[in-house]
């Protein structure tokens, strides 16, 4: 496999890995020095009965490089996480995240990656990426310093199971005495990544979970699946094969324009734990 590949696989593992996974929260301390805070959402009545939900550091990506078998799992530290849903009124969810890519880990390199040797890329797979997102230079990042954070935006949300979660099919809970209810969902949303902001929709599974079979109040905790894989091209985010200079390889371009599918395929898992309830509850 050519260097071109390796690069261009890395910088897909990069991307997919900036929507979704998470090792952990930076907390307040660190989004007062990055100049991001809990962004303002416009105030409804509904929005007002919606409970607050905090992504768990369980969350992660997992990602499909190319043919079956070449494969990857990387993280990077999520510094907000935050869901609003009325279990009621499932089509006024809201969701913000917000990652800071310079923590991208890539701990193993995906099946199939070029060999070491004399022509092979002397990068790891991690630096070829930060290379391909203009960050892993400081005096680049200096220059778009809003690069270094990857925001997704969760927009709307079409259930196909009823627009109240409780009349959705029962599941099986993770805990004695709880219940649990599953929706599938069509989910449209943005994500900006390297300056550059695009829409996506995907297929979702939403576990809701209640502590008890009454289904009183808010859902306890929520479960958050992709259905089936979300395909993303690198190239409307222009990412690019560079060097560590970022300097763009016009011959890994070219051939990266050449493949048939260019696109990174992931799929995400996220757990959100209930942090205040709504009107219906105690004070927001």
């Amino acid at each position: 496999m050519s260097t071109a590949r390796v690069s261009r696989g890395s910088a897909l593992v990069a991307l997919a890995c900036a929507l979704g996974c998470n090792d952990s929260s930076r907390g307040p301390e660190f989004e007062a020095r990055a100049g991001i805070g809990p962004r303002r959402e416009a105030t409804t009545d509904r929005s007002r009965r919606a409970s607050e939900y905090e992504l768990s550091p369980t969350s992660r990506v997992e990602l499909e490089l190319g043919p079956p078998g070449q494969h990857a799992v990387g993280h990077v530290a999520l510094v907000r996480g935050r869901i609003w849903v009325d279990p009621a009124a499932l089509d006024e969810a809201r969701a913000q995240l917000t990652f800071d890519v310079m923590t991208l880990d890539l701990g193993t390199e995906p099946t199939g990656a070029s060999p070491r040797g004399p022509a092979s890329d002397p990068r790891t797979l991690t630096e070829q990426s930060l290379d391909w997102l203009e960050i892993r230079d400081p005096k680049l990042l200096a220059g778009h310093p809003e690069q270094r954070y990857a925001d997704f935006s969760l927009l709307q949300l079409h259930s196909a199971d009823g627009n109240d979660a409780r009349a959705a099919p029962a599941v099986p809970a993770s805990r004695p005495g709880a219940a649990a209810r599953r929706v599938r969902s069509r989910a449209t949303g943005e994500l900006e990544l390297h300056g550059v902001r695009l829409p996506y929709t995907g297929s979702l599974l939403a576990l809701f979970e209640w502590a008890d079979s009454t289904l009183a109040g808010p859902a306890q905790r929520i479960e958050l699946s992709t259905a089936e894989a979300i395909a993303i091209d690198p190239l409307g985010h222009d990412l690019v094969p560079r060097d560590g200079r970022g300097d763009v390889s016009s011959e890994a371009l070219a051939l990266m324009r050449r493949q048939p599918s260019r696109a990174v395929r992931i799929g995400l898992r996220w757990t959100a734990e209930l942090a205040h309830t709504g009107t219906d509850g105690l004070p927001r």
